[in-house]
């Protein structure tokens, strides 16, 4: 994940997000070419980065996008006429440029697919992204056409991207830092508060010590015998 943010930062679509889904509250802020860069928090409240570009003519859209503090690489494929039934797996071949494709599991819903990236894989896919004008996806279990996504301005989005991971991830630590209890918080232990008075009672003082009834022992002036 580090490499990916140093280089293309990137991406990658947290299951849930959309700049329009209920819940989410991301910004686009930057445009280049066919891509778009955004940030904000996603459904889980979640700080987020992402790019994302998309096909008027069809609504498809391939999102990216990394969750500020956490590991892994989401992506999100969607298109308003799918019809996926909730929990399909789903193959999608990911071909970056004229590299060889490679194959992806992805979990279906309604009108999107999810999957992730773990490191290694993120190390590939930096390299290929970074280097090429097109990726092509392509779905071998259904009758989806191949989409063929053009790459151009994403280089100049994930400039600003990287910016955006490294600012929040700055805030993060931040608010985070000194402050946060070192395990699970609970709703009860802090004591309660004691009931203010109008005065400060005194201290009650210690009683004299006692003296013996009989007096002293020894005459002050004895007297020859």
């Amino acid at each position: 994940m580090r490499q990916w943010v140093r280089h293309l930062v990137g991406a990658a679509a947290v299951i849930g997000l959309c700049t329009t889904a209920a819940g989410a509250s991301v910004v686009n802020y930057y445009h280049a070419g066919t891509w778009q860069a955004f940030s904000g928090r996603d459904q889980a409240h979640r700080l987020v980065c992402g790019m994302d570009t998309a096909n008027s003519a069809d609504g498809m859209r391939l999102t990216l996008t990394t969750v500020i503090g956490a590991d892994g690489l989401f992506f999100r494929l969607s298109k308003p006429t799918w019809k996926i039934p909730k929990g399909s797996a789903v193959t999608v071949l990911v071909q970056i440029g004229h590299h060889a494709a490679r194959p992806y599991r992805t979990n279906g819903a309604t009108t999107n697919l999810d999957w992730t990236l773990d490191d290694a894989e993120i190390a590939r896919f930096d390299g290929a992204f970074r280097s090429a004008e097109f990726m092509t996806l392509s779905f071998p279990d259904g009758t989806e056409p191949p989409w063929r996504v053009s790459l151009a301005g994403s280089t100049a989005v994930d400039r600003t991207f990287a910016v955006c991971v490294r600012d929040l991830t700055q805030r993060q630590r931040e608010s985070t830092a000194g402050g946060a209890p070192s395990g699970p918080t609970q709703p009860f232990g802090r004591p309660p508060a004691q009931p203010t008075q109008p005065m400060i009672q005194a201290q009650p003082l210690a009683p004299p010590a006692a003296t013996s009834p009989a007096g002293p022992t020894t005459a002050p002036n004895p007297q020859p015998q």
